[in-house]
């Protein structure tokens, strides 16, 4: 990746940041940088180039590694969010709620998104509907948001000849977020999210590790729905929820 946290501030360095401080000192283990995701020690990779202008990050190899969502993909889809309890009642209001403020919450996801065409958007609320996230007792509105972000690939998107997102991006929680209760009970601290951007592979391949660029931490804004609305969606979004939603009462609730 091409920043990483500093060995001792939660501030992004560059490798060559690293090496101006540090100079030979930072291939000591205390010196060295922090990945964003999982906190573990990072190596720097591309020799001179690390000391300049280039060079990356990269997670130590062992026999044992760290348990970081952006080294070990496929353990971190977030399947324990699937098969909730059932509860009718606690669904329809959940449900009702995120309805009485979706444009907010599309607002929300999109700013972190740069462009959200949606479809995506509407295809995350028919996933949230499958996995039975309304029927979650610890849910909290302003999480949805989040939920929606890290439970989806997020891909670059064309139109015509113009790229609307260039990068191909995944969300992660942080290294601590293994279970449900990891993320509602359990957890010490706030709750931390990263984005994670990764070229876009050739040949339809979806993006591994050596696809990563960049790890991001996100700012998590727990208070956004009760703010201006940041963006208002025009009228042919507006027109595809009532289609997908029939049913639903759209905008803010009084």
């Amino acid at each position: 990746m091409e920043k990483a946290y500093h060995p001792h501030r939660d501030v992004l360095i560059l490798p060559a940041d690293l090496w101006k401080e540090y100079g030979e000192r930072s291939r000591e283990n205390h010196n060295r940088a922090r990945c964003p995701a999982c906190n573990e020690r990072l190596s720097t990779v591309g020799g001179d180039r690390a000391r300049h202008a280039g060079g990356v990050f990269s997670h130590i190899k062992s026999d044992n590694p760290p348990r970081c969502p952006l080294r070990n993909l496929a353990d971190h889809r977030y399947e324990f969010l699937h098969d909730a309890p059932q509860d009718p009642e606690l669904a329809q209001t959940n449900r009702a709620a995120f309805f009485a403020h979706w444009q907010s919450h599309y607002a929300h996801v999109r700013s972190h998104l740069d462009y959200l065409d949606v479809a995506d958007f509407i295809a995350a609320i028919r996933h949230a509907e499958t996995t039975g996230l309304w029927h979650r007792r610890h849910l909290q509105q302003w999480e949805i948001a989040y939920l929606f972000l890290v439970t989806h690939d997020w891909r670059p998107v064309k139109w015509k000849d113009r790229l609307l997102r260039k990068e191909w991006l995944r969300f992660w929680f942080d290294a601590r977020i293994r279970t449900l209760d990891d993320l509602w009970i359990t957890r010490e601290g706030p709750v931390r999210v990263i984005r994670a951007s990764y070229r876009t592979p050739s040949r339809s391949q979806v993006p591994g590790l050596r696809h990563l660029m960049r790890a991001d931490p996100v700012t998590v804004n727990t208070e956004f729905l009760t703010e201006p609305l940041s963006w208002q969606p025009p009228d042919f979004v507006v027109d595809r929820m009532h289609h997908a939603f029939p049913n639903e009462t759209f905008g803010k609730a009084p």
